[in-house]
């Protein structure tokens, strides 16, 4: 979020062009800045703090550096406009669409899978609680006993969880 929407102070297309220069370093990084610690906390460091850039020991180009750094700007009257970030060399100078076209569709079955998992643990927590709030008196009997590795997004700790599927 940008420093002057958590300050309160105002909102415009000044505050998206700041996401945009997040959304850059998380694409290049992985993780957006600030991940690893409480999001409470970054709230208040956000706009204390000097704006986040690309790790020095990355093999960025300067071109990709000096977009991030014209987005993320912390006083908004000098941070770029869209129409000035379009006329930037690390978009005007970017391959071109077909190679990321390409590579979007030799990722499409991997997003497929990471989906059909994630709907498939859905489902499996749904029956958790639906079978926790059951009615029934006669106990419990476990059908299935599931163990699921995530990493919270946020932190990316990994935490395992244990479900217990019971039948009604």
């Amino acid at each position: 979020m940008a420093p002057e929407v958590l300050s309160e102070t105002s909102y415009d297309t000044k505050a998206d062009i700041w996401s945009v220069g997040i959304t850059a370093i998380e694409m290049a990084l992985g993780e957006p800045p600030l991940s690893k610690i409480h999001p409470m906390r970054a709230i208040f460091m956000i706009p204390m703090k000097p704006a986040p850039t690309l790790p020095s020991s990355g093999s960025y180009s300067n071109e990709f550096g000096d977009f991030i750094a014209q987005c993320l700007q912390k006083d908004p009257e000098k941070r770029a406009r869209a129409k000035d970030l379009l006329k930037h060399p690390f978009i005007t100078n970017s391959k071109p669409r077909a190679m990321i076209q390409e590579l979007l569709v030799d990722c499409i079955p991997k997003i497929e899978d990471y989906r059909r998992t994630q709907t498939e643990q859905a489902a499996a927590v749904r029956v958790v609680f639906a079978c926790l709030s059951y009615p029934s008196s006669r106990p419990l009997q476990p059908l299935v006993v599931m163990e699921v590795h995530q990493t919270h997004p946020s932190c990316h700790q990994s935490q395992q969880v244990h479900l217990l599927i019971m039948e009604p």
